[in-house]
């Protein structure tokens, strides 16, 4: 009798601390946090986050007393980076329509968390997802219909995601992306990705790495893969054609071989206050957070690609380097602005070096305003190996450099400058 009541006693208690999901009382606004006193002073619906299993839901989801359309932001506290166990995020946001923000995303543990179906389904007013902040060490992540259906979504950040298993419809239905890096996913012999981008219709490339090969798939397991995709271009011209929407195309597109797929682009690693920015096939081997960085991006808030300002992490670097050649003028124009990479640098109160800077091409820059804004750490710049031809614009260049004192500018040519 005495083990049974001390039993009961320590269920009771492992359930008093629980994490918990609360919704605020006028509905728009999901918590997940540490455990039922902290929630209480958020909200009053509030659920416990039970370590699911396979295949199962969490109790907010088809429940009748829940209105999933209200709300419009979730967010992560500090406090839930405790739960360690969690192994299922399924249906966590599906059906959410009105979502347009997910913050604290840093703070999800997801060294057992595997099961990612439905994950966002239907989230139709999604237009950014940054899942840079997470890496996920499970064996084979399961992310069947993750974005299914997020047709306002513009760009989603998954460079630490490696092991994935199933992706069937993870993206289709996804009208509005029109470039996907997916450069850090490993694939194996049982992995399936039927209708992964089907009704992709702006989708226009598709980066991935070295390690996307298909020979060995059952064509089944690529069905439809890109059915609708009308607008895809590989990186050697291959366009869509409706007649090859399957595992045949599902390869880097090279002369030969024609595919659907383009090479990774360039990516940066955010590890213990240094950036480094790389052009290699080594993404998934280095330690650290990694970013993505496109082409021709979707600007969010005025910086988006380094994604290293998604999360915070700008706020503690201290060393930026660059290994490998960089052109930034493609990573910085959006549909025809000038080419402006403030966000590069910008507000880096920490920095103290750059280093390699002759890696740093900026003959194609117009803009170069803002550039080192707010880097009131630096003490010292050596922009000698700067191209400065073209640029138009060099406003608040060096704003809030506050403990500069010394500028090298080399051959700086401000002709073109007007402002």
């Amino acid at each position: 009798m005495f083990l049974l009541v001390l039993l009961g006693t320590m269920l009771g208690t492992m359930e008093v601390q629980a994490q918990r999901a609360v919704i605020t009382s006028d509905g728009k606004t999901m918590y997940f946090c540490k455990d039922q006193s902290e929630a209480q002073s958020l909200g009053s619906q509030i659920f416990s986050i039970a370590i699911f299993t396979a295949g199962q839901s969490p109790a907010w989801y088809n429940n009748s007393a829940v209105d999933l359309t209200k709300i419009t932001t979730v967010e992560f506290l500090p406090s839930f980076a405790e739960a360690t166990n969690i192994r299922s995020a399924k249906d966590w946001f599906h059906g959410m329509t009105r979502l347009t923000s997910v913050k604290g995303v840093q703070n999800i543990d997801a060294s057992s968390l595997w099961e990612y179906t439905s994950m966002f389904e239907g989230c139709s007013s999604l237009e950014f997802f940054y899942m840079s902040a997470v890496t996920s060490e499970s064996q084979g992540a399961r992310m069947t219909n993750m974005f299914k259906d997020c047709s306002k979504l513009k760009f989603v950040d998954l460079a630490n995601f490696s092991k994935v298993l199933e992706t069937d419809k993870m993206f289709s239905g996804c009208t509005s992306l029109k470039v996907l890096d997916l450069s850090s996913f490993k694939k194996s012999s049982n992995y399936t990705m039927r209708e992964m981008f089907s009704g992709c219709s702006n989708l226009q490339t598709i980066h991935v790495g070295k390690g996307w090969q298909t020979a060995s798939f059952d064509d089944a397991a690529a069905q439809n893969m890109f059915y609708g995709c009308t607008s895809l271009v590989g990186g050697n011209g291959t366009a869509y054609d409706a007649s090859y929407v399957g595992k045949e195309y599902a390869r880097i597109d090279a002369s030969g071989t024609p595919g659907y797929f383009t090479k990774h682009p360039h990516y940066a690693v955010y590890n213990e206050g240094k950036l480094s920015f790389y052009n290699d096939d080594e993404i998934n081997s280095r330690e650290g957070t990694k970013y993505t960085i496109y082409e021709n991006p979707v600007v969010n808030n005025d910086h988006i690609y380094t994604g290293v300002y998604a999360d915070g992490n700008y706020l503690n670097v201290n060393t930026v380097a660059f290994y490998d050649p960089l052109d930034p003028a493609p990573y910085c124009k959006n549909d025809g602005d000038i080419a402006m990479p403030f966000y590069w640098f910008y507000k880096m109160e920490n920095l103290t070096t750059i280093g390699l800077m002759p890696y740093f091409y900026t003959s194609s820059l117009e803009s170069m305003a803002h550039m080192f804004d707010g880097c009131k750490s630096l003490t010292s710049l050596n922009l000698t190996y700067f191209s400065t031809n073209k640029v138009t614009e060099m406003d608040y260049m060096f704003r809030n450099c506050t403990s500069l004192t010394s500028l090298e500018l080399g051959t700086f040519n401000t002709k073109n400058v007007a402002s």
